[in-house]
């Protein structure tokens, strides 16, 4: 419980800090995004990867390619959504903080049962028998409450002006859950033990990321921002379940409501 309650508490302090400091513009947001990350997928001994023509000839493999899996699609995908305050600190630089939900989306293979491109997870091996079951893609979905801190600058006060950033979040895990794809709906039945086997993300993981967009709105008045996050990296990227985090970008949206001001 008392972790749970540990981010509010630091929002908390970080808007009685800064209503004491001065009467410098402070704001409060409410944003939301999106963001696609690349990784290499972490290799589990019970994930194998179906024989196909192209590995027939590079490798003498009978109908199962006992390799590990390490052509299929992996994806991590980042839903945000948030509330921050952001101070200035001097002229046209500010500082942001808050309180984040992210949910952090990875996926090996295919969303589909359809799809062409499969896979085989090692279930059970018995003397000589050993059993595998056919599946299109797992999906892991992790569920973070975070505390993102941000530095931004504005290149005007103009009505439209750009604006570059660069900041970090830090995240602590909430929920876990994990879906297996099979190619026959049959197999479904065991779905839970083989997600078992399946590891969640840590509880902590953290982003660091580099960013630039376009406000429209005054200092003084409401105001709508989009902007570009390029590159985003992992600072613990074996902290992820089964695809370790490379390099992403994202986009995010947010409205902004000034709560007072220096004329």
């Amino acid at each position: 419980m008392k972790k749970k309650k540990l981010p509010f508490l630091l929002l908390l302090l970080f808007t009685t800090v800064i209503h004491g400091q001065d009467k410098k513009p402070l704001s409060i947001s409410v944003n939301a995004g999106i963001s696609s990350i690349y990784g290499e997928a972490t290799e589990f001994d019970f994930i194998r990867e179906s024989a196909s023509d192209y590995y027939d000839d590079y490798y003498d493999y009978d109908y199962y390619d006992y390799s590990y899996a390490s052509s299929i699609n992996n994806l991590i995908t980042v839903y945000n959504a948030g509330i921050t305050l952001e101070k200035e600190i001097v002229n046209k630089l500010s500082f942001i903080s808050g309180i984040s939900y992210s949910r952090i989306v990875s996926q090996m293979g295919s969303k589909e049962a359809s799809s062409n491109d499969y896979f085989f997870l090692l279930y059970s091996v018995s003397g000589t028998t050993t059993e595998f079951l056919k599946a299109n893609g797992i999906i892991q979905n992790n569920d973070f409450i975070g505390i993102p801190i941000e530095a931004k600058y504005y290149t005007s006060h103009h009505f439209v002006c750009f604006f570059v950033k660069l900041g970090g979040i830090m995240n602590y895990r909430i929920n876990t859950n994990t879906d297996i794809v099979f190619s026959n709906s049959a197999m479904e039945q065991y779905e839970d033990v083989m997600a078992e086997k399946i590891k969640p993300a840590d509880r902590f993981n953290a982003f660091v990321y580099g960013g630039a967009g376009l406000r429209i709105g005054r200092d003084d008045s409401p105001s709508v921002s989009v902007e570009i996050h390029n590159p985003i990296l992992a600072v613990n990227p074996d902290s992820f379940s089964f695809i370790k985090p490379e390099y992403g970008m994202g986009l995010q949206v947010s409205f902004t409501i000034p709560l007072n001001n220096k004329k």
